[in-house]
């Protein structure tokens, strides 16, 4: 045979698996956005739109699309990012400024901010403060999170309170939502509120957002940590409502500083109308409304809902005893009013109503507010639902969300069936969305049997970040 060397050599290649590249496509734009599409195949495909259709602006739309858009692969994440970048990095920068806020995703949310500062983009720092200002569970907010790494390296010799402080005050670059978001990473950063209202006290600003959180600080020794709390203080701003910023201003002005330490936005409707009614509560001191509540509790029934409720959540403590160093006067105050209510035989009636048509109607829970007439009485308020979907949320209508800046708590039901013991606590939704995004009183009503019905109380943890932090006191039953 001839060449034997030659025909084995062509035999043996004739077996190697060869790599193929991958196809040019017509339409590269499409297969890059086709999420059923493989990853590799859609990173060939955007490459090719790059080569081909560098202005295109359907490309460049897919692109904007990719940086922030759930359920695309993180390769791709970052090949759009750098794309943008190689092509206008002006507009490039101005985009992800505002996409940055909306990625849910580390790596990407990593890759931007090493562009950042490998690209020197100190006007970028505004943007960086909004991503930060997102709570996290992988990272604590210290210096560990990836964005506080970013801040220092773009802002040599600064500290990260000091960047975030700036962007709120004084950065001319940042717009309201960056520095609305630097103010809630504000109140999470330093833990002495008094330091951050000395703070607020002492900026030489024009702008509305710094004047409104001034006033705050100055008249009614609040402030507002939240996108949510930020529009209930500019609620109480408005010109229609200076009576009673005004009549705010003075029922705090009377307070001793005790009673002034940790006051927050839920607590001044609550000392506005007692101010109104000269009610001896107010010039009890936080031992005494301690003591009164811890009399009525330990007098009281009590039922927790059981474990498991939140899906595998830790079981929330209920006690007074173990959230008592962390409630402020006003909290107390909160608390002492509730329990005036729930010895009122009035008050008692509406809310069994209100439980007897919770548990006749599948469709919906129930709820109101806790506010009161022209006359000054306190009484339970019910609100039609906004939404209709089941019966285990309750959705607000927007005039109660309007209503609830002048009223003493947002109450809702847990009345499914009579006998409902098991659900009688706040879950993790009624925190999320009552307590810590709203910044709300809570009370919940939760049927225990047809005669009676558990109350509880619940708020937010200053300073604290997650819900699973929140308070939640069981103040005992009502009877019908």
């Amino acid at each position: 045979m001839k060449h034997p060397l030659r025909l084995i050599v062509l035999v043996m290649l004739s077996l190697v698996p060869v790599a193929c590249a991958p196809p040019v496509y017509d339409n590269p734009v499409a297969v890059m956005m086709n999420t059923h599409e493989s990853p590799h195949l859609r990173l060939a495909a955007a490459e090719q739109a790059e080569q081909k259709l560098p202005d295109d602006d359907k490309r460049l739309a897919s692109l904007r699309s990719l940086t922030w858009e759930r359920g695309h692969p993180a390769e791709l994440r970052t090949f759009a990012i750098d794309s943008l970048v190689r092509h206008n990095e002006a507009d490039a920068k101005k985009y992800l400024a505002k996409s940055i806020a909306l990625v849910n995703n580390w790596e990407t949310i990593q890759h931007l901010l090493d562009v950042a500062v490998r690209r020197k983009w100190v006007d970028f720092t505004p943007a960086i403060v909004r991503c930060y200002s997102r709570t996290a569970s992988a990272y604590p907010d210290d210096t560990k999170r990836p964005e506080a790494g970013a801040l220092l390296e773009l802002n040599p010799g600064r500290t990260i309170d000091d960047i975030v402080f700036d962007v709120f005050a004084h950065d001319p670059q940042a717009d309201v939502n960056e520095r609305a978001a630097a103010w809630t990473l504000m109140n999470r950063l330093v833990a002495d509120p008094e330091k951050l209202l000395t703070l607020l006290r002492n900026v030489k600003a024009t702008d509305p957002l710094v004047l409104d959180l001034q006033a705050a600080a100055t008249d009614l020794h609040v402030t507002a940590d939240s996108k949510e709390t930020i529009a209930w203080l500019q609620s109480l701003r408005a010109a229609d409502h200076q009576r009673f910023w005004a009549q705010a201003k003075q029922a705090v002005a009377s307070l001793t500083d005790e009673q002034r330490r940790g006051l927050e936005l839920r607590h001044i409707p609550l000392l506005v109308h007692l101010r109104a009614a000269n009610d001896p509560a107010l010039s009890m001191t936080r031992a005494q409304l301690l003591g009164n509540a811890t009399g009525h509790i330990v007098s009281q029934d009590h039922f927790n809902k059981s474990a498991g409720y939140d899906g595998g959540n830790p079981d929330r403590n209920q006690t007074l005893a173990h959230w008592q160093s962390r409630l402020s006067w006003g909290d107390l105050l909160v608390m002492h009013t509730v329990i005036r209510l729930m010895n009122d035989p009035t008050a008692r009636a509406v809310i069994f109503q209100q439980a007897d048509a919770d548990v006749k109607d599948t469709g919906s829970e129930y709820g109101g507010l806790l506010a009161w007439t022209d006359a000054n009485q306190l009484i339970v308020k019910p609100y039609t639902p906004m939404l209709r979907k089941h019966n285990l949320v309750y959705y607000s209508s927007e005039q109660l969300t309007l209503d609830s800046y002048f009223a003493l708590a947002h109450f809702h039901l847990h009345a499914q069936k009579y006998e409902n013991a098991q659900w009688a606590g706040p879950g993790r939704g009624d925190f999320e969305r009552i307590a810590d995004t709203q910044r709300y009183n809570g009370i919940l009503f939760t049927c225990i049997d047809p005669n009676r019905i558990n109350v509880d109380f619940y708020c937010h943890a200053p300073g604290s970040a997650a819900s699973a932090d929140g308070i939640c006191v069981d103040l005992g039953t009502i009877t019908r």
